[in-house]
């Protein structure tokens, strides 16, 4: 979370570290001065592999990105070189939607400088120190693209976004830096002021109007992250409750799903209100859907944490008496 003044708060993907800055086009490739769009020659490229059908002797996906990168000023096609450049090009909305695609790879500077073009599926980021040095070869090896979600709120809801971080803040000061005055408690503000929630300068950082709605701040939080004396479950509850309201189908994205039915290590609830809810369903001859979204590999670069976590996902889906599908397979719903 960011927080300012305690009446804007941007809350989501906000990792300030090496590799996770990416933009709405997501690019698999930054390869600077030769990023121009090289149409003949990869037309020609696609031909010759076409016509040559001996299997030993067919390109390898390497042999022709180097051909591409070597024949790069050749052919060039008109470019933006820089994001500010594509932004500002008129037009109708699709026509300017065009041309940002036709742009995404067409730019002579780089954007991902140094570490910030990494892949650590490939491989593990090291040397730090030289933020400037490229660390995998960007003329092989794609970029791993990042998808972190991320929004802006203003008025009371910040306030809550404020509340939960000075909850955070001040039970880690209270326990670790006591008598340390360089970190004083923090106060959270009142709701009461309404002209002090008031955001007028919303136009400096955002391309659109905002909209006005009903929101509130759900979470998880316990004496351990927050000095409660009980477990606040806020965010479980919501999400059982949207499970429960959906009419359609249920689509869940998220980096882990780990939920399980009566176990004694996992105790959140969301597989079992999923397990209910298609079984209504199916009682009621309904049309519905449930889509879990997961990545490949969850994000870490240690091999007993992703080998733990996905031998919980898999317990949660499918391998366990307690898994979703075996319950609903054991119910004759499958």
């Amino acid at each position: 979370m960011l927080i300012i003044d305690q009446k804007i708060a941007f809350v989501g993907g906000l990792d300030l570290c090496f590799g996770r800055w990416d933009d709405e086009f997501h690019r698999l490739t930054d390869l600077g001065k030769t990023n121009d769009t090289l149409s003949d020659i990869v037309f020609e490229i696609a031909q010759e592999r076409k016509e040559i059908n001996d299997e030993l002797s067919i390109e390898t996906f390497e042999q022709v990105t180097e051909k591409i990168v070597q024949n790069a000023d050749q052919i060039q096609v008109t470019t933006c070189s820089s994001i500010e450049s594509i932004e500002g090009q008129k037009g109708s909305r699709n026509k300017e939607q065009s041309k940002k695609s036709q742009s995404m790879m067409d730019t002579k500077t780089r954007y991902f400088i140094g570490k910030d073009y990494s892949n650590l599926y490939k491989k593990k980021m090291k040397a730090v120190e030289k933020y400037y040095q490229d660390f995998i070869d960007r003329t092989i090896v794609p970029r791993a693209p990042w998808h972190d979600g991320g929004l802006v709120v203003f008025g009371e809801v910040a306030r809550d976004a404020a509340r939960h971080f000075i909850q955070r803040w001040n039970i880690h000061k209270y326990e670790k830096y006591l008598n340390n005055k360089s970190y004083p408690f923090l106060l959270p503000k009142t709701y009461d002021n309404k002209e002090e929630l008031t955001v007028e300068n919303w136009k400096e950082f955002l391309n659109s109007e905002p909209y006005k709605i009903d929101a509130q701040c759900v979470r998880s939080i316990g004496p351990w992250s927050a000095g409660t004396r009980i477990t606040e479950i806020s965010i479980q509850n919501a999400y059982i409750e949207m499970i429960n309201a959906a009419k359609y189908f249920i689509y869940i994205e998220n980096q882990y799903f780990v939920t399980l039915t009566n176990s004694s290590k996992i105790h959140n609830q969301v597989g079992d209100a999923l397990y209910q809810r298609v079984l209504r369903a199916h009682t009621s001859a309904e049309k519905f859907r449930v889509y879990i979204l997961l990545p490949l590999l969850p994000g870490y670069d240690n091999a007993n944490t992703i080998r733990a976590t996905l031998y919980y996902i898999m317990q949660s889906i499918t391998k366990t008496e307690k898994s979703l599908f075996k319950r609903l397979e054991a119910a004759g719903k499958t």
